[in-house]
């Protein structure tokens, strides 16, 4: 059970912004810190956790309300707000006060999240799925170490292949993803949640 799902139970939660943290940090109880793997493990996992806190808390308490705040400012961010139950997604660096006008419109029984923004994320999505689906294992693992700023000789070679191999990967991956320069591959890497 999540921190956020445990302390649903002890408490009836009211429209105020509680920061508090769990015990022992940011982690649940008796929960040792993860590492992130260095790829999309770390940062999916975060998501994921709040997706399934979120989740969580509105099948304990299904008249929940519940805000999205984060630092993160992505699709992928936004998604698990949306897969979470969230009515308002807010960026960190918002003002107080419209964090607390959130807030406000929220526990009214607002929303912050239109129907357009969802439609439009649902096919964002949809399109994101569709493009990972379409990469091999391996065209992955060469977007992924493009990505990290590693040549495509050094990519041969941690992988084991030829550098000819390596350069038709990267062509098929270009025709897949629609990129044409390595900027273009690691803005595609992170859309797709590949790395961090």
């Amino acid at each position: 059970m999540s921190f956020g799902s445990q302390r649903c139970l002890e408490r009836r939660p009211d429209p105020r912004f509680d920061r508090r943290r769990p015990p022992g940090g940011r982690r649940g109880p008796g929960r040792p810190a993860e590492r992130s793997s260095g790829h999309d493990g770390g940062r999916q996992r975060r998501l994921g956790e709040r997706v399934d806190a979120g989740t969580g808390i509105r099948q304990i308490r299904p008249e929940t309300k519940l805000i999205f705040l984060t630092r993160e400012d992505s699709d992928a961010a936004r998604f698990a707000a949306l897969e979470s139950g969230a009515s308002a997604f807010i960026h960190k660096s918002r003002a107080a006060s419209e964090v607390v006008d959130a807030i406000r419109v929220v526990a009214g029984g607002g929303t912050l999240i239109t129907p357009r923004t969802i439609a439009t994320l649902l096919n964002k999505r949809r399109s994101m799925d569709a493009q990972l689906e379409s990469l091999t294992p391996r065209e992955k693992e060469v977007l992924r170490l493009m990505a990290e700023g590693v040549s495509s000789r050094e990519i041969a070679s941690k992988l084991g292949i030829s550098y000819t191999t390596v350069r038709t990967h990267i062509r098929s991956l270009g025709s897949k993803l629609g990129v044409h320069s390595k900027l273009q591959a690691i803005v595609k890497a992170r859309e797709l949640a590949l790395v961090e």
